[in-house]
């Protein structure tokens, strides 16, 4: 194939495609951090369980296929291509602070996705388990670096605000498909209605937590700047 031709037109990538990528990102990480945090807060040794362990392995893969598809996006946009044609621009993902988050988000989720599928029978060390808390945490902070919270008027601001709004939403929303999909069917009654406390008291600082950081980050929307500093109109 030859190079684009200065000036031709090259049909962006479809907003329903790019959508479908960034809610499968959202899910796969729901899942799989819930289920990291319900293991070391909720339930323990629940992720070794055969279902919630396969539900691992597809948060992982999610995490993984997702960023690595919004990467080739992101080359096709900057410089004017198919997506086709994108993977010839891969030596220039660290031009941008979003090809290098989206380049970090994508080893993250290869690493979860091998180490996962590698993994044997035995009860996880707590430590593992803290590792990849750690990991799904590191997903997280690249995550308002390819969004709207980098480009409101106070990045200082509205970075961590992205950042606390997306742990909260894995804190609540996978805290409770863990609940609901794993602890509760594999539990005895005592445990499950001590995790369901456990998870109570988390979900109702994660909802606050999302409430506020959705109301910094709306009143954020409207304010945002070019590269020459000049506001942006929403």
């Amino acid at each position: 194939d030859s190079e684009p031709q200065l000036g031709g037109f090259v049909e962006p990538i479809a907003e329903p495609v790019r959508w479908v990528f960034q809610l499968l990102s959202y899910i796969g990480m729901i899942i799989f951090g819930g289920l990291v945090v319900s293991e070391l807060v909720l339930a323990r040794g629940i992720i070794r369980r055969p279902r919630a362990s396969l539900a691992l392995q597809a948060g992982a893969l999610a995490m993984f296929v997702a960023p690595a598809a919004l990467t080739l996006i992101h080359l096709a946009d900057v410089h004017a291509v198919s997506f086709k044609n994108s993977f010839r621009y891969i030596g220039s993902l660290f031009d941008t602070t979003a090809g290098s988050m989206l380049v970090v988000r994508t080893a993250i989720g290869f690493i979860l996705l091998m180490v996962t599928l590698t993994l044997d029978s035995r009860p996880l060390d707590q430590r593992a388990v803290k590792g990849f808390g750690g990991l799904v945490l590191a997903h997280i902070v690249t995550m308002p670096f390819t969004g709207h919270s980098r480009s409101m008027r106070w990045p200082v601001l509205g970075v961590p605000a992205g950042i606390v709004h997306v742990v909260a939403i894995t804190l609540w929303a996978g805290g409770l498909v863990a609940i609901v999909a794993f602890i509760m069917p594999a539990a005895h009654s005592g445990h499950a209605v001590t995790a369901y406390r456990r998870f109570s008291s988390m979900a109702s600082w994660s909802v606050i937590a999302i409430v506020v950081t959705g109301i910094l980050m709306l009143m954020g929307l409207g304010i945002a700047h070019d590269r020459d500093g000049r506001e942006i109109d929403p």
